[in-house]
């Protein structure tokens, strides 16, 4: 092999090396793009429901809203339900946010406290209520919808648990601490679902209230 054999070896590389750098570029870019879009159908959709109703919104509506091709809609996604369960799988995200919050604390009143402050204002965001309607009805309807949001109930659940072992004396079953963290859980949604109602904005004292109900339930004896 000479010198110049050489040299055109090592430019075929260079050259190869350089179009496959400039493939996996336009690759990335178009599933960026395509995350893009399909994020943007997402808050579409969350918008039409929020406005009509789930089952009053057709995916033609979306579309529209979206403002793309209804052919270009059906290539992300085929139905709607498979857009809640892409709510899910977004909520799923927020949830994890949301534990991260609460669960550093080493002292579990003010674990309970933060919980208490941030899951509110969560089910307090425009529009969760109406959202959160549609994904009870569609979920009585539909299992695997059901089964999506239940799954992440459940680690919240989980997360309201180990905090709630770190308090003195809790040694409580599995069931009743469960039953503790569902409770909590109630207590929150239902305030966030009367001041949704009610068009009233909570003030500190009520988020301090909610804080102490919450740690009224989590330390009472089993």
């Amino acid at each position: 092999m000479n010198e110049r054999t050489f040299v055109d070896m090592k430019s075929l590389v260079e050259l190869q090396e350089t179009n496959y750098l400039r493939l996996m570029s336009t690759v990335g870019k178009r599933a960026l793009a395509t995350e893009a879009r399909r994020l943007h159908i997402l808050e579409a959709a969350a918008a039409c429901f929020v406005e009509k109703g789930f089952h009053q919104t057709s995916m033609r509506d979306i579309a529209s809203a979206a403002g793309v091709s209804l052919g270009n809609l059906y290539n992300h996604f085929e139905s709607k339900a498979e857009l809640i369960g892409e709510f899910a799988k977004s909520e799923e995200g927020d949830l994890h946010d949301l534990i991260s919050k609460f669960s550093g604390f080493s002292d579990p009143l003010k674990a309970i406290s933060k919980f208490s402050d941030s899951y509110l204002t969560m089910c307090l965001r425009p529009g969760a209520l109406e959202l959160t309607i549609d994904v009870i009805s569609e979920g009585l309807r539909n299992p695997r919808v059901a089964e999506l949001f239940d799954q992440n109930r459940k680690q919240l659940v989980a997360a309201l648990i180990d905090v709630i072992r770190m308090l003195p004396n809790a040694n409580g079953s599995h069931n009743a601490l469960n039953h503790k963290a569902e409770t909590m859980l109630d207590i929150v949604e239902g305030m966030a679902i009367r001041a949704s109602f009610t068009r009233r904005n909570l003030s500190s004292s009520d988020k301090k209230r909610l804080a102490s109900s919450l740690i009224s339930v989590a330390t009472q004896s089993d």
